[in-house]
């Protein structure tokens, strides 16, 4: 019996790239509501995703530092309280002469979902959904998520993992066997605080507010197939190179810098 995966047309007009992100997509990544959204994304995601700090768990700190081992759900109480954690465990090792408010204050912009807190699956999944033809589960896209701190500010490593692709009609695109996945990013990105520019950022109806945005630095990035139609397809249409620049694009406009290039896509 034919599976799914070879059905005729699953692979064919799925449409073309375009521009993979816009200004005016670049300006709402700031959100006005910023203390609301990165509360709420943090709060979800340690509950859902491993993230560690130097090999330990958020999760787990937090539930030390809370003094309630057996709560299973812990949460930050509100914006102060997540700074706070930030501060003490994420720039613990910044070193003295960089400003630590000014480098909080950079990450209370951007700190979401959609930015530093979710680097490779947060660009993954948007151009895989406005650009490839394809969808995600976004809500069980595997991922993983580690930081290390350094005295410039950090390092933030993500593992996404797409276990399954979708076309419009809901047919389901699986790995080839014996891969469990369809395909797989990483990269890990160099936040350096120490190497700032001053930026005005757009939070809607017509209000700015001005950051030091930090240099970042890709490092380490690699995109890996595991169904060779969808790697022939993707290869086609530059889906690595547009992956690598959505990064730069969401998370720092021009300066972010890339360290390793692809070819990823080549790789088996």
């Amino acid at each position: 019996m034919e599976s799914d995966r070879s059905k005729k047309g699953v692979y064919d007009n799925l449409g073309t790239f375009k521009s993979p992100i816009s200004e005016e997509l670049l300006k709402n990544l700031y959100y006005k509501e910023m203390d609301v959204r990165i509360l709420a994304d943090w709060n979800r995601a340690i509950n859902t995703i491993a993230i560690r700090i130097d090999g330990e768990e958020v999760k787990s700190i937090l539930q030390e530092e809370e003094k309630d081992e057996k709560k299973d759900a812990p949460r930050f109480k509100d914006i102060q309280n997540l700074k706070e954690f930030l501060e003490k465990h994420l720039l613990k090792n910044l070193d003295p002469t960089i400003n630590k408010e000014t480098a909080m204050e950079y990450l209370l912009h951007t700190f979401h979902q959609d930015g530093l807190l979710n680097p490779v699956s947060g660009p993954l999944n948007f151009i895989i959904t406005n650009n490839s033809g394809f969808f995600t589960d976004n809500y069980k896209l595997p991922r993983e998520i580690a930081f290390r701190t350094t005295k410039e500010g950090f390092m933030v490593h993500e593992i996404a993992t797409v276990n399954a692709l979708y076309t419009a009609d809901r047919t389901e695109i699986k790995p080839d066997l014996p891969n469990d996945f369809v395909l797989k990013a990483q990269a890990t990105l160099v936040v350096n605080f120490k190497k700032t520019t001053q930026k005005s950022i757009s939070l809607g109806s017509e209000k700015t507010t001005t950051l030091q945005v930090p240099t970042i630095t890709i490092k380490d990035n690699v995109i890996k197939y595991g169904n060779e139609k969808i790697k022939k397809l993707l290869d086609k249409r530059n889906f690595a190179e547009k992956l690598w620049d959505t990064i730069k694009q969401w998370l720092g406009y021009d300066k972010v810098e890339s360290l390793v290039e692809p070819p990823p896509t080549r790789r088996p």
